[in-house]
């Protein structure tokens, strides 16, 4: 595999430094990358990047073993794992053989709880901006009615009658709500 990542690099000094850089730091920047993804083929991936990008850009190392130089392999590894564990997130299984199948009531709550969580995000998305906003700085912000009052302009009995009609208008919308 080294000779996948020389042939990126033009002199031979460039060769002999990504040399010594690969052998003194390919083990670690693998167990890195594995702490972050837990899976050994991903890890690798990682660390195939780290060293593909090390390679094209070998002549800005000065100095082999410096703490600099350390920290700029782990910050592309870091960077690689990071982009494969998003990339690995987003796909969706087509292999379902490898599930564990289970009764238990906590797979059953959790699928539950996510499904309510999204209904509740389908709905929230219907609601008028004025009303998502109440919400937000209620529910999410954990905002005071006086202090929604203060945020916009309002009385404290406006806050107070607003915040209650949006939660109204989010309870008809959950209770519509044909996503099940």
């Amino acid at each position: 595999m080294k000779s996948v990542y020389l042939s990126l690099i033009d002199d031979s000094e460039g060769k002999i430094r990504f040399s010594k850089l690969y052998f003194a730091y390919k083990q670690d920047i693998f167990f890195f990358a594995y702490s972050i993804l837990l899976d050994e083929h991903d890890a690798e991936d990682a660390m195939h990047e780290a060293f593909i990008l090390l390679a094209k850009s070998i002549e800005s190392v000065s100095s082999l073993y410096s703490a600099g130089t350390r920290s700029y392999l782990f910050k592309i590894a870091k960077t690689a794992s990071l982009k494969i564990y998003k990339k690995r997130q987003r796909a969706v299984p087509t292999d379902f053989s490898d599930w564990e199948i289970s009764d238990s009531l906590d797979i059953e709550e959790e699928v539950i709880n996510k499904l309510e969580h999204e209904r509740l995000k389908s709905c929230l998305r219907l609601l008028s901006k004025e009303d998502y906003r109440l919400l937000y700085l209620f529910a999410y912000e954990e905002k005071s009615i006086l202090d929604i009052a203060n945020i916009l302009g309002i009385s404290y009995e406006a806050a107070k009658k607003r915040l209650q009609r949006a939660r109204e208008r989010l309870r008809e919308l959950m209770e519509n709500s044909n996503i099940d």
